[in-house]
C-alpha cells in the first residue's frame, strides 16, 4: 500500500470501438478501464442510441457483462446513411470517465 497515491479513474475504452453485427445475433463489448490508485476498474454498460428498436422489442446490453443483444425485428441502418446503436461503458468509480462503441446493424 502506497500513502499519498491518488485514487482516480484514467479513462475509460471499448473494445471493439466500432463494429457491425446482424439483426437477431449477440455480441459482447468488452471494457478497459485504466486507475491510479485502488479505483475500482468495473463499468456499467448501457444503451445510449438504438434508432432502429421497436418498443416491444428493445435492443439490450446487460450492464455487468456487456453481452449486446440485436432483436430480430431490429430496422438494419441505412448504408449510405448508418445511424448506429451506440453503447457506452462507464466507469464504476467515476461516472464522469466513459467511452462508447458504435455498432453498425446489418
Amino acid at each position: 500500500f502506497i500513502t499519498g497515491t491518488p485514487v482516480a479513474v484514467s479513462s475509460v475504452s471499448v473494445s471493439p470501438a466500432e463494429s457491425s453485427i446482424s439483426a437477431g445475433l449477440t455480441m459482447n463489448l468488452q471494457a478497459t478501464v485504466v486507475t491510479t490508485g485502488f479505483a475500482n476498474k468495473g463499468v456499467q454498460f448501457s444503451i445510449d442510441e438504438a434508432p432502429g428498436q421497436s418498443e416491444e422489442n428493445p435492443v439490450t446490453i446487460n450492464p455487468l457483462t456487456g453481452e449486446l443483444h440485436i432483436p430480430s425485428d431490429y430496422t438494419a441502418t441505412d448504408t449510405e446513411d448508418p445511424n448506429p446503436i451506440v453503447v457506452r461503458a462507464t466507469s464504476i468509480y467515476d461516472d464522469e470517465k466513459y467511452n462508447t462503441a458504435t455498432i453498425t446493424v446489418l
